[in-house]
């Protein structure tokens, strides 16, 4: 969990010089929407022999896809589940989003922003133009509180 939400903020930041190159060019900006979720998943090579593919499936998979929409539902470029947050709150920064009815699931799962991270003690944080923006309708999402974590 913690290097992929390493590499997650990695890419918050690249993406951010990526974007002012683009915009000295006169291009838009591009912008993205990053879900962190974890656990157990099957990989492997699916398909018959006239189309192989590597993919992997599962409940935690489809659970990531659904953290991964909610981030226009909450104006933020990076989610991470309950189980993500919980495992790893001494050593990154998170702010609870809310909580959202996603397809599939019947109770509804917490979402955390990620701020920044923690280093020797000290907060570091990590926020570009493109961290957070206006929240717009997501398919698959219903946002049912953004107040307080339950």
């Amino acid at each position: 969990n913690r290097y992929a939400l390493q590499a997650c903020l990695e890419m918050r930041t690249a993406l951010s010089v990526l974007n002012e190159k683009r915009i000295a060019r006169g291009q838009t900006e591009i912008r993205i929407g990053i879900g962190l979720h974890s656990g157990p998943a099957i990989s492997g090579t699916i398909g018959s022999t006239e189309r192989m593919e590597y993919t992997a499936i599962g409940d935690t998979v489809n659970m990531a896809s659904r953290v991964e929409s909610s981030t226009k539902a909450f104006g933020a470029d990076l989610l991470v589940s309950d189980a993500v947050a919980s495992s790893l709150t001494e050593k990154f920064i998170f702010e609870f989003a809310g909580a959202a009815e996603v397809k599939g699931k019947s109770e509804p799962i917490n979402m955390f922003k990620v701020r920044g991270y923690f280093e020797s003690g000290a907060q570091v944080i990590v926020s570009t133009p493109y961290s957070d923006f206006e929240p717009a309708d997501a398919d698959k999402v219903k946002v049912t509180d953004s107040t307080s974590a339950a």
